[in-house]
């Protein structure tokens, strides 16, 4: 499912406008992999039209690793991030924070892991946590990053 959201995000940002495929489609299209995906014409990428993707904001984290950050929301209407990471996609939603706009989601990066994605300005803040506890609780940073500007 995770892959779905940021390969509609994907389609919306190169689309000019989306179109609606049945999920017979877009079923048949994620089967095939992404190297597959790369050869299909953007224009029958499958497109989820309740996904809006408003802002794509290219981050380094420590150690050089560079985060492609989707902003817009999910196929729920909500408020999401997907993060690219190395070819991996998550997608996290918007959840309560005292400041800045914190996102947090399970599967994360790593198997038993959920991910946060808390963005303070420039800054933001990579962190996991144990798949079924509190995120705000058991978050341990494991990179900051910085707006590329």
């Amino acid at each position: 499912m995770r892959g779905r959201a940021a390969l509609a995000a994907l389609g919306l940002l190169a689309a000019c406008e989306p179109r609606t495929v049945t999920p017979a489609e877009a079923e048949k299209a994620l089967s095939r992999g992404a190297e597959e995906l790369r050869r299909i014409p953007r224009e029958k990428l499958p497109v989820d039209p309740d996904v809006k993707a408003t802002t794509a904001v290219s981050y380094l984290c420590e150690g050089n690793l560079p985060v492609t950050a989707v902003y817009g929301t999910g196929p729920d209407g909500r408020p999401d991030v997907v993060l690219v990471i190395q070819g991996v996609d998550v997608r996290l939603s918007l959840t309560p924070a005292a400041s800045g706009s914190r996102y947090a989601g399970e599967p994360g990066f790593s198997p038993g892991n959920g991910a946060v994605w808390w963005v303070k300005g420039e800054v933001a803040s990579l962190a996991e946590y144990p798949a079924g506890t509190d995120s705000l609780a058991t978050a341990v940073v494991k990179r900051t990053c910085r707006a590329r500007g």
